[in-house]
């Protein structure tokens, strides 16, 4: 999309190491991770919508169907409106929405109240004010659909994620533009689905989260510290030492290893594991998952290195 990489310059914004990162000293660099201790259990699923905004299902309808596919949680985000939660027995319901802006479409999950404010600042603030995760959506859709351009996203700084993967665009290269200026987001996936059947024969992007339990507040904070992964269908596992990173996966897989300026410092193909040796410079990095049967990803959240 012609994302311009520019390095760290004395604009970009200026924070402390991510919420709830383990800092890890080499003695030569540190690395603030976001991994956590517990497994990446819980499934769930970040982006919805229903007919109570532009959908053509019932709330209950779409959360059936979600745990019908496994999943342990769903976030509803209807058009600017909180959705009610259906109470479906056996899948986690937490509140969310899809807010309007005049820079690009917001989700808050995790919230109580919608906003008519359209000064996209003011809409971040409204969702954290709530104890809310605010997410840049679909960055690289059309404008008009409620994308992103990247000076927007620069001069509204402060929403925990941005949807990296949804139906029919990536938007890696933003995420990627983010990071390299010092922006600490956590990346996320999304189906943005509007009819149940296609839930059904397409579901294929959710996150992964790693939480002590399924209750709303555990799930929240942990995709607000980035105790996640997001994948269109491969697994993930990640672990961090002093001297790097090691990813694993269950099925043979190109694993990519992404850092400063988006760029690819290792790619190794037909492997279930690989390693990266941090040299020090990357600023960050971030691992992707590339399955060798069907091309589908995982997206790993990237490690901060100072």
């Amino acid at each position: 999309m012609g994302t311009d990489y520019l390095s760290p310059s004395a604009t970009s914004p200026s924070y402390e190491h991510p919420l709830g990162s383990q800092l890890i000293s080499s003695g030569q660099f540190t690395i603030y991770s976001p991994y956590p201790e517990e497994d990446f259990r819980f499934k769930g699923q970040l982006h919805c919508h229903t007919n109570a905004s532009d959908g053509n299902n019932t709330p209950q309808e779409v959360v059936e169907t979600y745990r019908s596919l496994g999943y342990d949680f769903v976030a509803i985000t209807d058009h600017d409106l909180v959705t009610q939660d259906p109470e479906v027995p056996g899948i986690l319901f937490i509140p969310g929405v899809e807010e309007s802006s005049s820079s690009g479409h917001i989700l808050g999950i995790g919230v109580q109240r919608q906003t008519d404010e359209m000064r996209p600042n003011k809409v971040i603030g409204h969702i954290q004010e709530q104890g809310g995760i605010a997410i840049y959506a679909h960055p690289n859709r059309l404008p008009l659909l409620g994308g992103w351009s990247l000076g927007g996203l620069l001069s509204n700084p402060g929403a925990c994620s941005i949807e990296v993967l949804n139906r029919g665009t990536n938007s890696e290269d933003k995420w990627d533009s983010l990071l390299t200026r010092g922006y600490q987001v956590w990346g996320t996936v999304g189906d943005d689905y509007h009819m149940t059947n296609s839930i059904i024969k397409n579901t294929n992007r959710w996150v992964v989260v790693a939480a002590p339990d399924l209750r709303e507040e555990s799930i929240v904070a942990a995709l607000q510290n980035g105790h996640f992964y997001s994948t269109e269908g491969p697994d993930l596992s990640v672990k961090v030492y002093p001297w790097g990173m090691t990813v694993s996966t269950s099925a043979e897989a190109t694993i990519e290893w992404i850092a400063r300026g988006g760029v690819k410092r290792k790619v190794t193909q037909g492997v279930k594991e690989d390693s990266y040796f941090i040299e020090g410079d990357e600023r960050y990095v971030r691992a992707v998952v590339i399955r060798e049967s069907d091309k589908k990803r995982a997206l790993g959240q990237p490690v901060f290195i100072e």
